[in-house]
């Protein structure tokens, strides 16, 4: 009896430790690296994990282009979270589409940088930090070897990138594929169905975001992604609701998310809004800033950013020759000497002729003063009727 009971308690003890044996089993998505300051530690992460990463000393800072700390952010590859003077930083990726993002990590005096590169198969769920001597049972500075919870752990490099796969990886940035691109968004609902290798990750979304400036607003109404152009096509309205037309200069117009604004590449729209109406436009966005990817999400909330605008200015009437003063005078002196003309030949009297018969016979001098008196009198009577004229046409 008793050398059952011994074996009882031997099988329980073995049993024991199967068990326990089985359960502390290495997980391959938690992992220990060894910190290479002179190298590029690769972290695998993937949307839909949390990766948490516990370094040795308090972290001081956190930079790398496409992190965001912003819960709220819909901007950035990643976002992270670190709380204060504590070595824990969480990583979660925000774009599903991302290929890799650096990070650089300053602790202490030291900085560190990784690689957070986008492998659904080996994403890490946690991965603990070492420095110091590397000892036999440890990885290789700079490296980690990761895989799934069911694997094991996987030996093989890491693909080489060629400039040949780096060169068509890049979206064409041409006026004539960005004028296709809106074309196909606008007819999508007709070929998407009979042409689905154009619409390859094609996504649109109907949305009323709206950008007030008082008697104008603009309104987003539709935006369509074409992620392997990295393009983002909006369509909506601009109203005027003053009583006078404004006018903009429609190639100034930019694309705003949140606090950040983006160049458009492509636009269709009129340059002046009449009073009381409104017009369609449509924007076009490819990149970003620096002409490298921008992977902007369909869920952003998009908005247009009008330039300054101004009250365009209505055409007034033609305005009537002005009077050309100096020819109307002159015209008018001409017809006022023409009625004196036929006043005085109105007037005029026949001069005396010559006495005949038995009657003297003037001297000529004395004819010619008598002409010379009528003259006189014509001219002095033209002169006054020039004066009465003049001052009733006054």
């Amino acid at each position: 009896m008793s050398r059952l009971r011994i074996r009882i308690s031997w099988l329980a003890i073995l049993l024991s430790g199967g068990v326990s044996i089985g359960y502390c089993g290495v997980d391959a998505r938690v992992a220990t690296v060894v910190l290479d300051p002179n190298g590029v530690t690769q972290i695998p992460v993937c949307s839909g994990y949390v990766t948490t990463v516990l370094f040795p000393r308090p972290v001081a800072g956190i930079v790398g282009y496409g992190l965001t700390s912003d819960p709220a952010s819909e901007e950035g590859s990643i976002q992270y979270a670190h709380p204060g003077d504590s070595g824990l930083v969480t990583l979660r990726v925000l774009k599903p589409d991302l290929r890799v993002a650096y990070m650089t990590v300053l602790t202490g005096d030291d900085l560190y940088n990784f690689a957070l590169v986008n492998s659904p198969g080996r994403a890490a769920l946690s991965v603990k930090l070492t420095e110091g001597n590397r000892q036999v049972e440890q990885p290789e500075p700079g490296s980690i070897q990761l895989a799934a919870a069911d694997a094991q752990p996987s030996t093989s490099p890491v693909p080489q990138v060629t400039k040949e796969d780096v060169v068509n990886a890049r979206p064409v940035y041409h006026p004539e594929k960005l004028r296709t691109l809106l074309e196909l968004a606008k007819e999508a609902a007709l070929l998407q169905e009979s042409s689905p290798e154009l619409y390859a990750g094609y996504e649109e979304r109907k949305v009323s975001n709206v950008s007030d400036y008082g008697d104008v607003t603009a309104t987003v109404q539709e935006v369509h992604r074409f992620p392997a152009d990295d393009a983002i096509v909006l369509f909506g309205e601009i109203r005027n609701k003053s009583v006078k037309p404004i006018a903009f200069d429609p190639a100034a117009i930019t694309i705003g998310i949140g606090d950040r604004q983006y160049p458009s590449a492509f636009i269709d729209c009129a340059p002046k809004v009449e009073a009381e109406t409104a017009i369609k436009f449509a924007v076009v966005g490819q990149g970003d800033l620096d002409g490298s990817r921008a992977h902007l999400a369909l869920r952003n909330t998009f908005r247009i950013q009008l330039p300054n605008f101004h009250v365009a200015p209505v055409p007034s009437p033609t305005p009537a020759e002005p009077a050309n003063r100096p020819i109307a005078n002159a015209g008018s002196i001409k017809r006022r000497l023409l009625m004196a003309s036929s006043h005085r030949k109105g007037v005029a009297k026949p001069s005396p002729s010559p006495v005949k018969g038995n009657k003297w016979f003037p001297w000529p001098w004395s004819h010619a003063q008598d002409v010379s008196k009528s003259k006189t009198h014509s001219k002095e009577r033209i002169t006054e009727w020039i004066e009465i004229k003049e001052k009733r046409s006054s």
